[in-house]
């Protein structure tokens, strides 16, 4: 079955409406069974990179699973992205590059820009319907504080 590079788009923006509104059960829906996820940044002070958060599928759901008992910023995240493009390999797979920018807004209304990143990510377009494969984050922001172990 043929997935439209439309269908592959709205599957991209679709994790964005999941984890703001904290959908971790539908977030998990739209990755794949071999799923993993991992976010980088480059750390001025070591000149280098730092491995910020390496899962896979189980390690994700057991993150979700005890976000309640961790320590939370009080407000309310938004997500915007903006898909650059889809690369479709020929063999039932697609690379995908999309810039992700993350808001912050406060319980009292002041809204600011969190964190801005790019996604790297593999689709597996081999079952008719897009699933994440895999999902590399590349932060530039290079301080998040506390409360802030929500994936982007």
């Amino acid at each position: 079955m043929f997935v439209s590079d439309d269908d592959v788009r709205n599957m991209l923006h679709e994790p964005f409406l999941c984890l703001d509104a904290e959908d971790y059960d539908a977030y998990l829906k739209l990755c794949g069974p071999e799923f993993r996820y991992r976010i980088t940044a480059y750390s001025p002070e070591f000149r280098k990179d730092q491995v910020w958060l390496d899962h896979d599928r189980e390690g994700m759901t057991e993150l979700f699973g005890n976000i309640q008992f961790d320590v939370r910023l009080p407000g309310k995240f938004f997500r915007h992205g903006h898909v650059y493009r889809i690369e479709r390999d020929g063999n039932g797979s697609a690379k995908a590059l999309t810039s992700m920018v993350v808001h912050y807004t406060e319980p009292e209304g002041d809204s600011r820009v969190f964190a801005l990143c790019r996604y790297h990510d593999d689709i597996d377009l081999s079952t008719g319907t897009p699933l994440l494969a895999s999902r590399g984050v590349r932060l530039e922001t290079g301080q998040l504080g506390t409360g802030s172990y929500i994936p982007m």
